[in-house]
């Protein structure tokens, strides 16, 4: 779960919990929806008796700790990454005025907020084949997990160790990006350059609202990911971000690098070659529709594989990852009181998570509590469709890799519909944890 905001919402069990999946962009398609979709994680993740304190840690906590981030990144990364007088960051400092800050927080000569800022791109200049592709976002997130010195190159582009407490980046395990990180420190850089003195769900000087801003900048990677023809764009952008963030030396190519418009409300726009419009593709983009798949909707799932030895990432599309069906899309993310056939929600199937351990390679089999249950619960699918189920699952390659925490998580069966279940149900198929209650 790599959300700047969790909404008080998310904890509210009495309601059915979608079986959207986290790598669907239409999550993004309002905010209730993508509420239930935070809220099937926190139920799949967290046992019974430590749901009351993971509202604490997840709100105010989370709320508290994020701001510190935050903070820390104002008014010390922020600065020496960006080589930006520390000053310029300070609370009383007008950055509206300031021309470093403006020019990466707005485009010249425009006195409307875009929500492709400048600091997106390397060099200040929008070219959405790269966005996100900033050597200064990457080292905002290094910063993050594993202190400032790992932003702190000498000559040869290695780092020295930090100093003081284990970061969170060792303390917690990370050794990849997720789609979750990249928006979230996107998110971080916008409001750390904007005129705003606090980062809130809405800025309180500029309006601009953050809580959008990040779920925005999450669509665009998932649906960079959906689609054919960006998908190779956004593999290669992690595997960039990944061999900046997860080794002590930054790649030869990046040592000399230095980073010295027209609004659009649609995510689609980010993933605009750049010798097509956005009337060529935007037809398509659903990665589900009323008549089936459409051509170019997703077919597999990301797998990231990490080499212990190696210490590196390797990132591709395994076609294999997910089974992908046609569902009708929800006009509700969660089912009240009906007496009439409960219509599902649009999903991918979601991967899984590979198993904990040192040069561990391979994937679990799902869940067979969970796949019974789901399977049971599924609507109805015709003879042929069932059959071709089954054939695909039977061609279903084993050994999937580690997966990126942000697109696994849910360990469920493959090619199950868009169903709900109860959150008593969700917990009751959740794997045991150990207990130091005698």
């Amino acid at each position: 779960m790599s959300q700047c905001f969790v909404a008080p919402e998310v904890f509210k069990f009495s309601q059915r919990v979608t079986k959207m999946s986290v790598t669907n962009p239409e999550r993004f398609k309002n905010r209730e929806t993508n509420i239930c979709v935070i809220q099937r994680e926190v139920i799949e993740a967290t046992p019974d008796d430590l749901v009351e304190m993971a509202k604490q840690v997840l709100t105010s906590a989370k709320s508290e700790h994020f701001h510190h981030i935050v903070s820390e990144m104002r008014h010390t990364h922020t600065s020496i990454i960006f080589n930006i007088p520390a000053s310029a960051y300070a609370k009383t400092t007008d950055r509206a005025q300031n021309p470093d800050s403006a020019a990466r927080f707005k485009w010249a000569n425009s006195n409307k907020f875009s929500k492709f800022v400048p600091v997106l791109y390397p060099g200040l200049t929008k070219d959405n084949e790269v966005i996100f592709k900033s050597l200064k976002l990457a080292l905002m997130l290094k910063a993050t997990l594993f202190g400032k010195t790992s932003t702190q190159f000498d000559e040869n582009g290695k780092t020295s160790s930090a100093k003081g407490p284990v970061p969170v980046g060792k303390l917690w395990g990370i050794k990849e990006v997720t789609p979750g990180a990249i928006a979230m420190i996107a998110t971080v850089a916008v409001n750390n350059h904007s005129p705003d003195t606090e980062f809130g769900a809405k800025g309180n000087k500029t309006g601009v609202d953050y809580e959008k801003l990040n779920s925005f900048y999450q669509e665009i990677i998932l649906k960079g990911f959906a689609k054919d023809e960006t998908r190779e764009r956004f593999l290669n952008l992690f595997k960039w971000w990944n061999s900046i963030i997860f080794t002590d030396r930054l790649p030869d190519a990046l040592l000399a690098q230095i980073e010295s418009g027209d609004e659009s409300s649609d995510a689609d726009e980010a993933l605009v070659p750049a010798n097509r419009t956005i009337g060529d593709i935007s037809a398509n983009i659903d990665i589900e529709g009323d008549s089936g798949p459409q051509e170019g909707s997703q077919r597999g799932g990301l797998e990231m594989l990490w080499d212990d030895d190696l210490q590196s990432m390797d990132v591709r599309w395994n076609d294999d990852l997910l089974d992908n069906r046609h569902s009708t899309p929800a006009r509700s993310p969660f089912i009240r009181s009906s007496s009439t056939e409960p219509e599902p929600d649009p999903e991918l199937s979601e991967v899984q998570l590979s198993g904990k351990g040192k040069g561990r390679r391979h994937s679990p089999e799902p869940n067979k509590e969970r796949r019974d249950l789901l399977e049971q619960s599924a609507p109805a699918t015709s003879d042929a469709g069932g059959a071709k189920g089954e054939s695909e699952k039977k061609g279903k390659k084993k050994g999937t890799g580690r997966l990126t925490r942000e697109l696994e998580g849910l360990n469920i069966s493959e090619g199950t519909h868009g169903v709900v279940e109860s959150s008593k149900e969700a917990r009751a198929v959740r794997p045991k944890r150990s207990s130091n209650k005698g």
